[in-house]
């Protein structure tokens, strides 16, 4: 079984890994606009997090968040994801 994605034909019953998604990916201006804002808003969440346990700490003299780490999904595990839960690859028009 294949899929068409972006105009390459893919094995639906393979994974894909993070160059063959780099590649499918690279020029695709779409992608580079939703990544920016994922990562954006990612930092934003981190902000206003780190904001909020400064303002309880000066409040109650303690921190309830010792520690905080974040990542960005990587592209291949994205796509993956998508393709086990039998979504689109493909961007909607607009």
């Amino acid at each position: 079984m294949s899929e068409n994605l972006l105009g390459l034909t893919i094995a639906t019953d393979k994974g894909l890994d993070d160059l063959q998604c780099q590649r499918l990916l690279s020029k695709n201006h779409m992608y580079q606009e939703v990544m920016l804002q994922y990562r954006c808003a990612l930092k934003a969440l981190e902000s206003r997090l780190e904001i909020l346990n400064e303002e309880f700490s000066l409040q109650h003299d303690r921190n309830p968040i010792e520690s905080m780490k974040s990542r960005l999904k990587s592209p291949s595990s994205i796509m993956n994801k998508m393709q086990k839960r039998g979504l689109p690859l493909d961007f909607p028009k607009l």
